[in-house]
């Protein structure tokens, strides 16, 4: 017995989609143990669900001005779910729940694959293709949604549907329905399918009935009977489509252009290309199928709200990626089909529809992968990190274990679903009767800022707040409690006594603080420095004491970002007044986007008097700055190429502009590569019409072989708003000619016109700057 024979491709399907929920399932709890989980949705979905396990169905107290789950949404299956909390009452149950059912729909995404490919072993690409896939990852990661367990029971309904199997296709539809609004009119989509394309005429009408009716009445009756505004509360995001949800129903009826200019408007193409990209784009040759996803793209690309015109991260496209896997399946098997036809009328031997199906099988696989290394969630994709479970954590949750169960507990968004188990549980900073506040200084205060947070929080301990617990940054107030002082260990989150600084420094400012080193990193919301300080004598009693560091930009000396509006949260509940002699003090600057190249600085100031900085380092140049700051570190530039150096002024109107450098690549080239060329400009100022770069190679006669014109870094500097003295990086793609003969080519660079076609003079034939030597190799 070959091992084909004793291993069933369903088994491996099954293997591929346990495996999916298995291992999101983990992820999805690390994240919640780590404090990455939120208020919306899990902390609103876990009370709501907490409470209908008792009896108050859809109960929710977590969202100011609303009493009922079903003012936002209609999702039955919350009933459906509460007894498992009968069993194991926690908010990582949801989690658990989401991962193993939104993977399983592996399974008939294998099913309805085998059915329409006719061959087992090629249909394992799609089961893969939907555990890989981004969209559908991203959502099991978002908190809890039930509109996420919707993936399983629309790909379940439609090989339902596809097998003609009615009472089950029944069941699933009903599932399907009962996790969102707006999936019952993905079920009349499946009559319509019906209807058309198996000609079951009677079935697929009560299906459209029943589906399209459900949704109408969950969104124009059921919402806008529990809302506070007497309307489904997100029909604000489709603001000028027509008046209410008939009147969106009826402009795209009757004005279907508008429907389309709105959708092109929010990404339609680009999000649809990325959407189809994870199965080689096969689903285009399905559209019967994709388009039975169309309610819920509409919902999405009409919509003004960002997050859900965005593809991987929130929970939105979960009910299209079902219909984008099965379309891909199903697609395929038409282009088999059409293969074996041509193949027939040609007389071409040998089974082409079933190499087509192999080879088509292998491509999606492929895709897959390559999509999901780059923005995929396991470990097969880069930049994959598994949450970590820190010291600050476990203080958090001994701290939380404090809280009486029937307390009533306001607490910021991402402590908020650690606590929402109880009847009364809200966001901070909204505290309405709680008894308890829940707070860490250390994670982002969204939404309040830092400085409105530690405001609060004063104001609160000098009313009728004291403190039951503060530890870490971690700081459990309650209401009635007479202790007001925050104890020492409260500041442990600013001490960092074992620190190796990666930029070890030594300025002294004063005689009183030394700055020893810095950490910088870059995170996805941007770079964040930690600065590692130590107080080394007494503050000068002139007023309080303020940190000021501050990127700026080392060509001009411009400040590219400073603490002005985003301060530094140690500093802010720890200042240096409080700080003990030899200890080691961690500041961090909030994660912000600076662009490059920059450098780092920092001053010190006690009062009005600026402390003199002193570099200590015998390696290290003192680079002193204005207003007492002292530039500490630049980061690192990767060599990128050879720099020409210039300069050459170019003529423009009204003040020059100059070209200072070009950096082009130091190894010879070969033709069909693409060459890049960055210029450094140097601004005179905004130009009185918008002038386009040219970039050429030229060949030993003159004659023009590639070129890229374009504007400015891309589009993003237009010339007429350049601000006098300003650094331009532009960087140009040349696209090298695979016919490019071997030999030495000259590089010529210019700015024109691009309504006339005049050039700006500029040094050089034909107003054209003679750069440099380019040459390519065979």
């Amino acid at each position: 017995m070959t091992w084909k024979e004793r291993v069933r491709p369903i088994w491996v399907a099954w293997a591929i989609a346990l495996a999916g929920a298995v291992f999101f399932a983990a992820l999805a709890v690390q994240r919640h143990n780590a404090f990455l989980t939120t208020a919306f949705d899990l902390g609103n979905y876990d009370q709501a669900v907490w409470n209908t396990a008792r009896g108050r169905p859809f109960r929710l107290t977590n969202i100011p001005g609303v009493t009922t789950r079903l003012a936002h949404h209609v999702e039955p299956i919350l009933l459906l779910i509460a007894p498992i909390y009968w069993v194991w009452s926690d908010p990582r149950a949801l989690l658990v729940l989401q991962s193993a059912l939104a993977m399983l729909g592996a399974v008939p995404a294998y099913r309805v694959a085998r059915r329409h490919l006719g061959h087992e072993w090629a249909a394992l690409a799609f089961p893969l293709a939907w555990v890989l896939f981004p969209a559908l990852e991203r959502a099991l990661l978002f908190d809890f949604h039930a509109v996420a367990l919707a993936p399983l029971f629309l790909a379940a309904a439609f090989d339902a549907l596809d097998e003609g199997r009615d009472r089950r296709f029944a069941l699933f539809a009903a599932l399907a329905a009962s996790t969102k609004e707006e999936i019952g009119f993905l079920v009349a989509l499946m009559g319509l399918y019906a209807l058309v394309v198996q000609r079951r005429r009677r079935f697929g009408l009560v299906t459209m009935a029943l589906g399209a009716g459900w949704s109408f009445v969950a969104i124009d009756v059921i919402t806008p009977r529990f809302s506070p505004k007497g309307e489904h509360v997100f029909l604000s995001y489709y603001e000028g489509l027509g008046d209410g949800f008939t009147g969106l129903v009826i402009t795209a009826l009757t004005k279907p252009w508008v429907i389309v200019r709105r959708a092109l408007e929010g990404g339609a193409i680009p999000y649809l290309a990325a959407l189809m990209a994870p199965v080689a784009f096969l689903s285009l040759l399905a559209p019967h199928v994709v388009l039975i996803a169309s309610p819920s793209l509409a919902v999405n690309l009409l919509s003004s709200y960002e997050p859900m015109r965005t593809l991987e991260g929130y929970h939105y496209p979960s009910p299209i990626v079902p219909f984008v896997v099965l379309g891909a399946s199903v697609g395929l098997a038409i282009l088999a089909r059409g293969a074996a036809a041509v193949a027939r009328r040609q007389g071409w031997r040998g089974d082409l529809r079933r190499h087509t199906v192999v080879v088509g099988a292998l491509v999606v696989v492929i895709a897959s992968l390559l999509y999901h290394r780059s923005r995929g969630a396991t470990p097969l994709a880069a930049g994959f990190e598994w949450p970590q479970v820190t010291e600050h954590h476990r203080i958090g949750e001994r701290i939380i274990a404090r809280i009486p169960p029937e307390a009533a507990v306001s607490a910021q968004w991402r402590l908020n679903p650690h606590v929402s188990q109880r009847e009364r549980v809200y966001q901070y900073p909204d505290v309405r009767d709680a008894e308890y506040i829940l707070l860490d200084v250390t994670i982002n205060s969204w939404p309040q800022h830092p400085n409105d947070l530690y405001r609060d929080v004063q104001a609160l301990l000098a009313g009728e707040w004291g403190v039951v617990a503060a530890q870490d940054g971690w700081l459990l107030l309650r209401r009635g409690s007479g202790q007001k002082a925050l104890p020492d260990e409260f500041y442990d989150f600013a001490r960092a006594p074992n620190a190796t600084p990666s930029v070890p420094l030594d300025v002294q400012f004063g005689n009183a603080l030394r700055l020893v080193g810095l950490d910088v990193e870059d995170r996805p919301d941007g770079v964040q420095t930690t600065m590692y300080w130590e107080r080394t004598g007494e503050l000068p009693a002139v007023g309080p004491v303020r940190l000021w560091p501050y990127y700026f930009s080392p060509s001009d000396g411009r400040v590219l970002e400073d603490t002005s509006q985003r301060p530094l949260v140690e500093a802010l509940w720890y200042p240096p007044e409080r700080w003990k002699q030899g200890e080691l003090v961690r500041v961090r600057t909030l994660p912000w986007p600076v662009p490059e190249p920059f450098g780092f600085a920092v001053s010190v100031r006690a009062g009005d008097v600026w402390l003199a900085p002193t570099v200590k380092q015998a390696d290290r140049p003192a680079l002193y700055l204005p207003e007492g700051g002292v530039w500490v570190w630049t980061r690192p530039q990767p060599e990128r190429g050879a720099a020409v150096q210039g300069p050459w002024s170019l003529e423009t109107e009204p003040a020059p502009t100059v070209l200072e450098r070009v950096t082009v690549p130091k190894a010879p080239v070969r033709a069909g590569t693409a060459y890049t060329v960055t210029l450094q400009w140097r601004a005179g100022g905004p130009t009185s019409v918008p002038l386009t770069v040219f970039t050429q190679l030229l060949d030993g006669n003159g004659r023009l072989v590639a070129q890229h014109d374009g504007p400015p870094a891309g589009g993003l500097r237009p010339t007429n708003d350049w601000r006098p003295g300003e650094l331009i990086a532009d960087p140009h793609v040349i696209s090298l000619p695979n016919t490019l003969t071997p030999g030495t080519y000259r590089l010529i660079v210019g700015l024109y016109d691009g309504q006339t076609g005049r050039r700006v003079p500029a040094p050089g034939p034909n107003n054209a700057i003679q750069v440099t030597e380019v040459r390519v190799e065979g």
